[in-house]
């Protein structure tokens, strides 16, 4: 999924997790899991755990449990959770919050106002689907030294293309985004999370 010559990444956007280099070395001992019939990949060590959501919709594109989350992902550094999923919180008992933590903004991920990766029907109708409007791809493996240590991921809905990049440095984690229009890089830090159904943490479900 490459850009067309009419295309640019205009707009650009960086940022580091970083860890005390007393806390240990996030290359020592780290492994690399890929899953791409379902769109995880998974970075683990001693004082890492990096998971990256990069696939589609599921159930043949129909998305009915599927969340608005490419190129989004949970951290955890030195057993501290740093960025987190937002989670499900209900289904149909309040559809506004049902559609509030599985739409693009909720997530850890590249953000244009007002557009969703994939939209849904309006109403009850679209509380269990998504359009398959989005098209997340792995686009390269960075490799140190024989070992997988970055990724790096196109994704395009409708006039949208984005790029994210993964990098494992020894002391942080950096995260490299691109964008032909303009966006926000959102990451959550336990504003907006449901540890389970039904169940919020306390301020984070207020209307905006």
């Amino acid at each position: 999924m490459r850009l067309k010559e009419s295309e640019a990444f205009t707009y650009s956007h960086s940022e580091h997790f970083r860890i005390d280099p007393k806390s240990g070395d996030l290359h020592s001992d780290l492994v690399y899991h890929a899953y791409p019939n379902g769109g995880l990949y998974i970075f683990v060590s001693p004082i890492l755990h990096l998971t990256i959501s990069a696939g589609n919709n599921g159930q043949r594109n129909l998305g009915g449990h599927a969340h608005n989350d490419k190129l989004s992902f949970d951290l955890l550094l030195c057993g501290e959770n740093v960025v987190v999923d937002p989670g499900t919180y209900l289904y149909t008992p309040l559809p506004d919050q049902r559609n509030r933590f599985r739409a693009t903004a909720a997530h850890n991920t590249l953000v244009v106002s007002e557009m969703e990766q994939n939209r849904w029907l309006p109403g009850f109708r679209g509380l269990f689907g998504l359009f398959a409007e989005s098209k997340c791809e792995l686009f390269e493996v960075l490799r140190e030294d024989g070992v997988v240590v970055g990724l790096s991921f196109e994704l395009r809905y409708r006039d949208v293309c984005q790029k994210r990049v993964f990098r494992i440095y020894s002391h942080s984690i950096g995260v490299e985004d691109y964008s032909n229009v303009p966006f926000e890089s959102h990451f959550n830090r336990g504003v907006l999370f449901s540890p389970g159904y039904g169940k919020c943490l306390r301020n984070s479900i207020e209307e905006s």
